[in-house]
């Protein structure tokens, strides 16, 4: 059982990101994620049912997911991205992986899409686009300063902004233009 600053250093991330994917798993902190992983953790478990268990996790999510999804706000989005001669992708800790994996994707299919996950180079790099580009913020708490910041950053020089989140009423969705919802 280790502290969450020897597993931030092992695994050479933030205290505050480990936080957040144990929030994100329904826990409230670190401690309470040791504490009842332990409980729930059961050694006499197969690798097929613990597959089993992560596969029916993300299945709640999806499920979830898609009822807060608008279809005419999804093809909106996906309009404004065909539309967009560059995609600034923002997010922090597990939002950043989120950013890297949707601009791999959008790249997959001939989209000019860049992630960012630095705080300092979102904003910069927020600067340089115009009315004809796009951002999309990812922040599933709504509240990420660095990535609110690089949207501010955006609007001012026109760029649209779409937010990705789990919170409707958040610092990002006020400085977003559009928002799309997700459960998690």
């Amino acid at each position: 059982s280790s502290t969450i600053t020897d597993l931030a250093k092992k695994i050479g991330t933030s205290k505050s990101t480990i936080t957040r994917f144990c929030q994100k798993l329904g826990y409230r902190n670190y401690v309470e994620f040791q504490t009842l992983f332990a409980a729930e953790f059961d050694p006499k478990q197969t690798p097929s049912e613990i597959c089993q268990r992560i596969n029916s996790y993300y299945n709640q999510i999806l499920a979830a997911t898609i009822e807060m999804l608008h279809l005419d706000e999804l093809m909106d989005f996906v309009k404004q991205i065909l539309n967009a001669n560059q995609i600034l992708i923002c997010g922090i800790g597990s939002s950043g992986l989120t950013a890297n994996e949707f601009s791999i994707r959008l790249e997959q299919m001939g989209i000019l899409s860049r992630a960012i996950t630095d705080s300092h180079l979102m904003m910069m790099k927020s600067s340089m686009f115009s009315s004809k580009d796009l951002v999309i913020a990812i922040s599933n708490s709504g509240k990420t300063l660095e990535v609110i910041k690089a949207c501010e950053i955006a609007k001012q020089v026109g760029t649209p902004v779409y937010a990705i989140t789990q919170k409707n009423q958040s610092s990002l969705t006020k400085v977003s233009d559009k928002r799309i919802l997700i459960s998690g």
